[in-house]
């Protein structure tokens, strides 16, 4: 037994008969974005309906550390007229890290770190007003 012939869209008898076996349908590749949060409302919401409501489970300390560390970088990042992009870049960036969730200047030292890339040098300016209003919490 010999396989069948495809032909465009359609897979056709092999022993000559010309009859259609199959009509094949192509579904377009979706692509799905590889960080789906664009603003702060989409993660706070994300993160409220990440459990189930009828069954709501108290968040965990984590997760409310992690949301107080994006509200504030937020903040910094709105203050200083920086995009939000840098928040969650800084964010992921701790979460990767595992650490500074519960601290004040972990969280403002990689924000330090990120605005200092080469990629961000337009921000340059903004970095030193930056550092210049948290060098107290920072020297501590």
């Amino acid at each position: 037994m010999s396989l069948p012939i495809q032909k465009e869209h359609e897979l056709i008898c092999p022993c000559g008969c010309g009859c259609v076996v199959l009509v094949l349908e192509e579904h377009p590749n979706l692509e799905v974005a590889k960080n789906p949060v664009f603003s702060l409302n989409h993660f706070l919401l994300g993160s409220a309906l990440s459990q189930n409501v009828k069954y709501a489970k108290p968040r965990t300390e984590r997760q409310t550390n992690e949301e107080n560390v994006l509200r504030r970088l937020i903040s910094i990042t709105t203050e200083f007229n920086i995009p939000e992009r840098i928040a969650f870049e800084t964010l992921n960036q701790l979460k990767r890290k595992n650490r500074g969730f519960k601290s004040q200047k972990e969280p403002i030292k990689e924000l330090i770190k990120i605005l200092s890339k080469d990629d961000n040098y337009l921000h340059i300016n903004k970095l030193r007003k930056i550092k210049v209003k948290y060098a107290e919490i920072l020297s501590k």
